[in-house]
């Protein structure tokens, strides 16, 4: 687990109370948590999110993992995103040869794959970055009904001695702007220290990352809030909205 600076746990754990991530226990289903962006063929994300959520949900949980949230990238119309955490990287390694080399991928996984993605993937190995910083334990994934709202997430890519810098924006400016402007931390991650056990599924290994993922109301406030937010920018922010089964989704 990371470390960052004593005299700011007070500030961090401040701000993660006020919101999501301080509002229940930990789930240690996101102790290690993988980020998973893919680009979709022309015209066939949406086809895929409707195979993902009625096919790869349930069959990839009946193993110890679990999808935290599936979505459409609001921004990019070629973009699907999703999230899959683990308590363990043991249980990561026996999850995760359970499924891909069980018979629900065997029978169609790698045909829907090549057919409806062109291959390119970005993806990141993730720890909470630090102690409680994880997501915490959210209902079901069957909606409740009406707007879902959005998720947002701010990946900084740290390059050498950033990496304090950058939390210190986090934990004196982000996360209160944020909150100010109506959104919710959900967490706060960090590229894990561990090794990758399971090669056959690439990361981003080369970069060293911290993703902050919240919520909005509406794509247009997490926008507002990203014009006026100050300091350190993000190098990537994705505005995310939540499949139908999506755990994420934004909780006031």
């Amino acid at each position: 687990m990371k470390t960052i600076p004593a005299f700011l746990i007070g500030i961090a754990a401040a701000a993660l109370g006020a919101g999501a991530a301080g509002a229940a226990a930990h789930d240690p289903y996101s102790n290690y948590l993988e980020l998973r962006v893919y680009r979709a063929q022309e015209g066939q994300r949406d086809s895929f999110l409707a195979y993902f959520e009625d096919n790869l949900l349930e069959t990839q949980e009946a193993h110890p993992m679990r999808i935290w949230g599936e979505f459409r990238d609001v921004q990019n119309e070629h973009q699907f995103v999703w999230m899959r955490g683990y308590r363990t990287m043991g249980e990561r390694l026996e999850s995760l040869q359970g499924f891909y080399f069980g018979p629900v991928w065997a029978e169609k996984g790698p045909e829907v794959m090549q057919s409806l993605f062109d291959g390119r993937v970005i993806a990141y190995l993730l720890e909470p970055m630090r102690e409680g910083s994880g997501f915490s334990a959210l209902p079901g994934r069957e909606p409740a009904g009406g707007e879902r709202g959005v998720i947002g997430v701010e990946i900084y890519v740290l390059e050498g001695g950033e990496r304090d810098a950058v939390v210190e924006h986090l934990h004196s400016v982000a996360l209160a702007h944020h909150e100010k402007c109506g959104g919710v931390t959900l967490g706060l991650f960090e590229t894990s220290d561990e090794q990758n056990n399971f090669p056959m599924l690439q990361h981003n290994e080369d970069q060293h990352v911290i993703v902050w993922v919240g919520s909005y109301a509406s794509a247009e406030a997490f926008d507002r809030a990203s014009a006026g937010a100050g300091g350190i920018e993000p190098d990537t922010r994705l505005t995310l909205e939540p499949g139908p089964r999506s755990r994420l989704s934004h909780r006031e």
